[in-house]
């Protein structure tokens, strides 16, 4: 049976060490992280009602499966946590299985009727790419946008032009924002920016996804913000993102590089200069994914008629 999590049930999967299984979720924070080891930051989100959605699928006792999607502005969520009661193996091999199980369709739709009830607009998920959970996902309303690549190097710093470096960029500052949104339009197609954002609001709600410690840079040329440079501390390894024009993007990665020891990136297919610039000093291509997002359709409480003067 499907239902909202409760904080009784977070105390019982601490008592019961649930789940035991992967996290076949892959949240774009951190989404290199072991997979198998779980998040004990969920339960205190959970027991403390912390900007989250939680739906699970108990079998008596037993935990048949969870899904969990964070939240920062309550209008936009993202899926980190999806357990499953079978192995990865079950999940990773062909789609048999999906038609099968209804497991993880009721779990997700039952995440999505929670979101639109409590007035959430788009829902992502972030899936490996050919694994049978994308199309399963897709039959509760997630659809693809684009796809992603995880790379993984050592940072080597490199010699810069000092000079054009400090003349280029600055760190990033609040009035940057709108700008920033611009760049955004400019540099995304329109497919990508109808599930990440159309409007500025919009875009400020996916961006409050990703967490606050972080640092930015903005490249500014002729007054107008053409590349954006961000690093988050992700666990043993450096995590990047960038945002710019074609012709800096390969700067900003050099000024990435200038952090060194190990990175992480994950680039976007839109991307195709910086996966090529980091192939070609070496990096490995250690993961591909799908994004998928879900348009959340909020329930409309009451159908009526009203009369209107002709």
């Amino acid at each position: 049976m499907s239902q909202s999590f409760r904080i009784s049930d977070a105390l019982r999967c601490l008592a019961l060490n649930n789940p035991r299984g992967p996290n076949l979720a892959q949240p774009g924070y951190g989404a290199a992280n072991n997979p198998s080891r779980i998040n004990l930051g969920l339960w205190k989100q959970v027991v403390t009602q912390q900007q989250r959605l939680t739906a699970a699928q108990w079998d008596g006792m037993r935990l048949g499966g969870l899904v969990s999607a964070r939240t920062g502005t309550g209008r936009v969520f993202e899926i980190d946590h999806l357990y499953l009661p079978d192995t990865a193996d079950t999940w990773a091999g062909n789609g048999a299985h999906i038609r099968e199980s209804a497991s993880p369709l009721r779990l997700l739709e039952q995440l999505v009727e929670l979101a639109g009830s409590r007035g959430g607009e788009r829902i992502f998920l972030r899936l490996p790419s050919g694994s049978p959970l994308v199309s399963a996902a897709q039959q509760c309303g997630f659809f693809p946008h684009f796809q992603e690549t995880r790379w993984e190097g050592t940072a080597v710093p490199l010699m810069l032009n000092g000079k054009r470096i400090s003349s280029l960029f600055c760190v990033r500052e609040p009035q940057d924002d709108y700008g920033l949104f611009q760049l955004f339009t400019a540099c995304t197609p329109a497919t990508v920016r109808t599930g990440l954002g159309l409007t500025h609001a919009q875009w400020q709600d996916s961006q409050s996804l990703w967490p606050k410690a972080r640092q930015e840079w903005v490249a500014l040329m002729d007054g107008k913000i053409k590349g954006w440079l961000a690093l988050f501390t992700g666990g043993e390894a450096l995590e990047a993102r960038l945002m710019s024009t074609p012709d800096l993007s390969s700067l900003l990665v050099e000024l990435a590089l200038c952090r060194q020891g190990p990175q992480r990136w994950l680039v976007p297919d839109y991307q195709p200069e910086v996966a090529s610039q980091l192939r070609d000093i070496g990096w490995r291509e250690t993961a591909q994914y799908t994004m998928l997002i879900n348009r959340v359709a909020v329930p409309v409480e009451s159908v009526g008629m009203a009369p209107v003067e002709a």
